[in-house]
């Protein structure tokens, strides 16, 4: 098994955005949304004079130990064995979107009807159905001998592609060093996307909700505990049991609220 990865250099980034560009094309994403599988943040900080600009790419976290899958329910949402990747079976997707609310890294959007009828438009097809999707790290290509869309088209190189079970990839050699550093591991989510940055404060500049995972894996523990009836012998574990059944609920419930409210404002407009 492989250990697919990518290395993303800001301090040498551009924020031309020709990743995004690549990467809709080869992917077919609804760009006319603004949603998409790797996306440039560009991020401004401090006030006149003391300004700084930071571009902090954005995608999935291909982590190790995904809360997505956890949450998700058919089992479209896994990892593939040959290469580590975390993949989504549109095929399966029931577009709960209990993945999207598991994410810490807003990694994921979807693919909605109105995406689906403007996809006909500019691609000539479609996949038919509602479903959740995020970056892939181009899977397809990789099995072909290829590099992600976005890492060939990078004019200045910044993204950085390899095996890290490679120890003689420049990936492995970088994240072995301790040069390049992984978004918020405080999540609890081991991502093996890697960043290089002069000032390691940059990468505080992505918003990541580090609770997600958390209540993600707690409402996943509480329905497999309901199910099988075990792991509940005293009071006191059945007091933690509905706290934490309760508050997983709460999550998803605001946050598929929010997801619905999103999706009935794109098909209105």
């Amino acid at each position: 098994m492989s250990h697919y990865t990518m290395v993303i250099d800001l301090t040498i980034c551009t924020g031309c955005r020709a990743c995004e560009a690549a990467c809709a094309l080869e992917n077919q994403t609804p760009y006319w949304n603004e949603k998409y599988r790797t996306h440039v943040e560009d991020i401004v900080s401090g006030s006149f004079p003391d300004v700084e600009r930071t571009f902090l790419p954005h995608m999935c976290m291909q982590c190790e130990d995904p809360a997505c899958v956890e949450a998700c329910p058919t089992g479209a949402s896994y990892i593939e064995e040959e290469t580590g990747i975390v993949l989504i079976n549109h095929d399966i997707c029931i577009d709960c979107r209990y993945c999207m609310a598991a994410c810490p890294y807003g990694a994921r959007y979807e693919y909605t009807k109105a995406d689906q009828k403007k996809a006909l438009e500019v691609y000539g097809e479609a996949h038919g159905q509602d479903f959740i999707d995020k970056c892939t790290l181009c899977e397809h290509r990789i099995k072909q001998g290829m590099e992600p869309a976005c890492v060939t088209t990078c004019l200045a190189g910044a993204r950085i592609f390899g095996d890290l079970d490679d120890p003689d990839s420049e990936v492995s050699k970088l994240v072995s060093s301790g040069r390049a550093k992984p978004l918020a591991p405080e999540a609890g989510t081991r991502p093996k996307i890697y960043f290089i940055a002069d000032d390691p404060s940059d990468l505080n500049a992505l918003p990541v909700d580090v609770a997600a995972a958390g209540m993600a894996r707690a409402h996943t523990a509480s329905k497999d505990i309901g199910t099988l009836g075990i792991g509940l012998a005293t009071i006191g574990a059945l007091g933690v049991y509905g706290y934490a059944r309760k508050n997983a609920k709460n999550h998803f419930v605001e946050v598929a609220a929010e997801l619905e409210k999103e999706t009935e404002k794109e098909e209105r407009s």
